[in-house]
């Protein structure tokens, strides 16, 4: 019995653990998309390996275009395209107002075919931090069932206490054996009689 509480304790602090590590993401996510002063998100892809993996979280800051230097990992979204592409910047020009930018994945064998292009002084995201694994859950989070999947977490939040108290209240099998009347197993147990043999 000591053990199946041990269990549900266990589960209880992890689905707990869980649950708040979701919302403090959640409000973090929310606070930066408010201030504009950072951005996040969950690496998808591994054209960034070895130095950010699939489901990595990338941290980024604002930058000019004009600002950007060969070297640094950007992200951006291409024209036409849902997601933003993270890669690291190969070349840079500036011509007629505006800024033409070379990338390639550091996982790619070649560059990408279609360079970016930003008005000298649009907004890019320059990479400054990545915390290994995190990106899955803020992709989980932001997704299209990132509600359900927080939700998705209540039926055991509220059930584990309840099982906890259930197991509480059962008998323990210890004590069970300690008072279990033997008598009955004694007299079945006693050895039995041959019958007699007529002489």
């Amino acid at each position: 019995m000591t053990a199946l509480l041990w269990v549900v304790r266990v589960l209880r602090w992890m689905v707990s653990a869980a649950l708040l590590a979701s919302v403090l993401l959640s409000a973090v996510v929310l606070t930066i998309g408010v201030t504009g002063t950072l951005r996040i998100h969950g690496e998808l892809t591994g054209s960034m390996s070895p130095m950010i993996h699939v489901g990595d979280l990338v941290l980024y800051r604002p930058e000019a275009a004009e600002d950007v230097r060969p070297g640094q990992v950007i992200s951006f979204t291409r024209a036409g395209t849902e997601f933003p592409v993270t890669h690291r910047v190969e070349q840079l020009s500036i011509a007629d107002g505006t800024v033409n930018i070379v990338t390639k994945g550091d996982a790619n064998d070649s560059i990408d075919p279609h360079e970016a292009i930003f008005p000298i002084k649009q907004t890019v995201w320059h990479e400054v931090a990545v915390v290994a694994g995190v990106g899955n859950i803020l992709n989980r989070l932001t997704g299209r069932n990132g509600v359900g999947f927080i939700l998705g977490f209540l039926p055991l939040f509220f059930a584990l206490p309840w099982l906890e108290r259930l197991i509480r209240q059962l008998p323990d099998p210890a004590e069970l054996l300690d008072n279990y009347d033997y008598s009955a197993l004694a007299i079945l147990a006693r050895p039995r009689r041959s019958p007699a043999v007529p002489a």
